[in-house]
């Protein structure tokens, strides 16, 4: 199944799935399916996070916009747009 069709069937999707990305940084970009922070700023918006090689992490909301995932870092507003085929499912260690 496509990222971007069962991201776009999240209500019905288990909320322990995630997706990850290779970042610029050396560590990777994160779309879960959680609603914990991001709810507040829309039904629709689902959290996620990135982190970098040395630890950082930053917490973003996104969601399918016009096929492509659209990120927005709350630590800045700043807006990043992905192709759904760059993320692959997390699998559990």
């Amino acid at each position: 199944m496509r990222l971007a069709a069962l991201l776009l069937a999240l209500p019905v999707a288990v909320s322990a799935q995630t997706w990850s990305a290779n970042n610029e940084g050396g560590g990777e970009i994160v779309l879960t399916l959680r609603q914990t922070k991001c709810k507040q700023y829309g039904a629709h918006l689902v959290d996620g996070y990135s982190y970098v090689s040395n630890g950082q992490m930053v917490d973003f909301c996104w969601a399918v916009v016009d096929d492509m995932i659209r990120v927005v870092y709350l630590h800045n507003s700043s807006v990043r747009v992905y192709k759904p085929e760059l993320f692959s499912k997390k699998t559990e260690k």
